[in-house]
């Protein structure tokens, strides 16, 4: 049902059977019957709108925005711009903007809803990378009186989303799991200036194509091959010429304080041993190659050549290792938090500070937020650069 002066949109996966749409002077009515779903409306400034379902009455005397869910035992509903007035059974009560009703058999039973445990400051050219989150609260400062915020789905504000009246320096609301959002928060009282802008993109989690894992080529005969490495050692290609009648070679590697012992060896059939990622680690090596005959027999003593792994901590973004999606949370609700920082940022790991060793890597625990669906929360600050928002979704034992 669209009209100009009362919106009433329908979520996917719902069904509805409108009864009756009128216009009487300064009120919008609509009669519908929600038979399963939700619904997201928005009343317009110009009438008052009012929205009837199964004998509850819904009513708003300006511009807002409130959802509807249907239940077993009713309807839940949520005011999220502007105070909504419910009638049921000749009684009426206001759910303020920031405040869910479940209204049913029992009345209407009101709670505050507090602030979504994804909050996200109100800044301009904010990434906020995400799985499918549903809902975040767009914050600012200013302490607790009204305001009046505009949500838009472009930065010229021709697309409304959500217009009204807040009481708290925040608005709770609906995220894209792709798109952009724009807001401007207005002062309810005095002159009506504007006191805060925002905007945001929001898209799952790209895959850093400069950290992707490559194979590095460490050739025989140099006097020093140094590699550097981000999130893990690279896979090695460890490669030597061939020699007349080896029909063998032994690889022997050793650490660059160890000659007693080396701590990998392989012999192979071709003058090159690939080495899977992570089988060595950050350090200093000696490796060394020996042909060997038919025989077995061990035909010329291999010269030892120089190999450094070194960690390159100056990485262009954050980089998480864990937790990953889809994580399996513990018994004890506490998850281990691995990562990178780029150089000069700070990251904020559920509103916790990370401490950063010499090479900007942090390691800590944290307890995850949120309710069913847990996650950590990744807020990364970085001077002369747009924050940084990544959230990674865990999953919970049945």
């Amino acid at each position: 049902v669209k009209d100009s002066d009362l919106q009433v949109t329908i979520q996917p996966a719902s069904e509805i059977k409108v009864e009756s749409v009128s216009a009487n002077g300064s009120l919008q009515e609509i009669h519908l019957e929600l038979k399963k779903g939700s619904l997201a409306v928005r009343p317009s400034s110009q009438k008052k709108g009012k929205l009837v379902m199964g004998g509850v009455e819904f009513a708003n005397d300006e511009s807002g925005f409130y959802t509807v869910v249907r239940k077993s035992n009713g309807f839940e509903v949520q005011s999220v711009a502007n105070d909504l007035m419910i009638r049921l059974g000749g009684k009426e009560q206001m759910v303020k903007a920031g405040q869910s009703a479940m209204v049913g058999p029992g009345g209407i039973q009101i709670v505050d809803r507090g602030i979504a445990a994804v909050s996200i400051a109100t800044a301009q050219g904010l990434k906020v990378f995400h799985p499918g989150v549903e809902e975040a609260s767009l914050t600012w400062t200013g302490g607790g009186k009204d305001y009046r915020v505009v949500l838009s789905a472009d930065p010229e504000f021709k697309e409304v989303l959500i217009q009204g009246k807040v009481h708290r320096p925040y608005l709770t609301t609906a995220i894209p799991r792709r798109g952009s959002l724009f807001w401007k928060v207005l002062e309810e009282a005095g002159t009506g200036a504007e006191v805060h802008r925002g905007n945001a993109v929001f898209a799952p989690e790209p895959k850093s194509k400069d950290l992707d894992l490559v194979q590095d080529e460490v050739p025989d005969g140099r006097e020093k091959t140094t590699v550097f490495f981000q999130d893990k050692v690279p896979s090695l290609k460890l490669t030597f010429n061939p020699f007349p009648n080896g029909t063998k070679y032994r690889l022997s590697i050793f650490s660059a304080s160890n000659f007693n012992k080396p701590i990998y060896e392989e012999v192979a059939s071709s003058p090159s041993v690939s080495l899977k990622e992570g089988t060595l680690e950050e350090g200093n090596y000696v490796w060394s190659v020996t042909p060997l005959a038919a025989s077995g027999e061990g035909l010329k003593g291999g010269k030892m050549n120089k190999l450094e792994i070194i960690y390159d901590n100056a990485v262009p973004a954050l980089i998480v290792r864990a937790p990953r999606n889809g994580d399996l949370l513990s018994p004890n609700s506490e998850v281990s938090v691995v990562g990178t920082a780029p150089l000069g940022a700070k990251v904020l790991v559920n509103g916790k500070q990370a401490s950063f060793d010499e090479k900007n890597r942090f390691r800590l625990k944290v307890t995850p937020l949120g309710g069913r669906t847990p996650f950590v929360l990744f807020r990364l600050i970085k001077p002369s650069s747009p924050e940084t928002y990544t959230i990674r979704v865990l999953r919970r034992s049945r």
